[in-house]
């Protein structure tokens, strides 16, 4: 949207993250593998919205035929809400509100908290279905977009920034929970972090607009690419991780058990928030017994204290090993 090319009867025609995804891969693919790009978003679509088309059937045959689907939600459940409010108010331009307009604004602000609460509690609701929806559709790898906050730098009204910046984290968290549900199995591209600090660069916002610029299209198809090329390299991929402890003359089996098994589940936790999904991830505890070195009777060893991910069904397979030295 108001990109250079774009037309909503033909959105081939501009610096998107898709179609620079599609261009990626159809240069690098084989010329006999055909490469096709279905770009079926709309713009201003809720999640309820995204339920409803996807729950018709509207999308059966692409995402019956996709090898991977990926999902941009939720951007207008909140900061269409948060545009509305500045619209009510008379802020509708790029020039430095009236008193009249910031205390009009002011008068809005505890309604724009409750609207905001209910659209998040309507959202992780939606989420859990379109997911769960799209996954019964598809075999292909799927990846849910985090929302990145276009008002982080907004200082034309003080205090939208604050709330914005809330209820957008609130908003990325439903989206890594619910990664992890069965019957959804999603990945999460966290686009959000890359936006930090340079709003003002890679959004509209300078001129009242939420939407990236190109710059922030083609910081999005960066994320996108990392992590499409990762789930279609490596489909059906799982990872064991394994926690360990030392053993001193006064350690105690059970309680380095507990120990190891909390240091695995610590390294669990940190890939679900990265957006690899729970059922794809086996967390063990084994204590002391599978040391990697000779254990001190009084200091242990710090080589022994350690998580080891094993990842299945990676191609290269490699085995990756991670060491919090702790």
């Amino acid at each position: 949207y108001n990109l250079e090319g774009y037309s909503a009867d033909d959105k081939t025609k501009c610096s998107s993250y898709s179609n620079l995804l599609a261009e990626k891969f159809k240069a690098e693919l084989p010329s006999d593998c055909e490469t096709k790009l279905t770009n079926c978003a709309v713009d201003g679509q809720t999640s309820e919205e995204l339920l409803n088309e996807v729950n018709s059937g509207k999308f059966d045959k692409e995402l019956e035929e996709a090898d991977c689907v990926i999902v941009s939600i939720g951007g207008n459940d909140l900061l269409h809400a948060l545009w509305d409010t500045l619209k009510e108010a008379g802020i509708s331009n790029s020039k430095k509100p009236s008193a009249g307009e910031l205390l009009k604004l002011a008068t809005k602000f505890g309604t724009l908290k409750d609207q905001l609460e209910e659209n998040l509690k309507l959202f992780d609701t939606n989420l859990a279905s379109v997911a769960k929806a799209i996954r019964s559709k598809t075999e292909g790898e799927v990846i849910f977009q985090t929302l990145y906050d276009p008002f982080e730098s907004f200082t034309m009204v003080p205090g939208i920034s604050k709330i914005s910046k809330e209820k957008i984290a609130s908003l990325n968290e439903i989206i890594k929970i619910h990664a992890g549900d069965p019957l959804s199995k999603y990945t999460v591209c966290d686009v959000a972090p890359s936006f930090v600090g340079k709003a003002n660069e890679l959004t509209r916002i300078k001129s009242i607009d939420i939407h990236p610029t190109e710059e922030g299209h083609r910081v999005i198809f960066e994320q996108l690419d990392k992590v499409a090329d990762v789930m279609l390299r490596n489909p059906g991929s799982t990872a064991v991780v394994e926690g360990h402890a030392d053993k001193r003359q006064t350690s105690k089996r059970n309680y380095n058990i507990t120990l190891s098994q909390k240091r695995a589940q610590s390294v669990s936790r940190y890939l679900q928030d990265k957006g690899i999904g729970a059922d794809r991830i086996k967390a063990i505890g084994y204590g002391f017994d599978h040391p990697k070195a000779a254990n001190d009777p009084v200091s242990g060893n710090l080589a022994n204290r350690r998580v080891e991910v094993y990842i299945d069904g990676v191609k290269t397979g490699k085995v990756n090993y991670v060491n919090p030295g702790e």
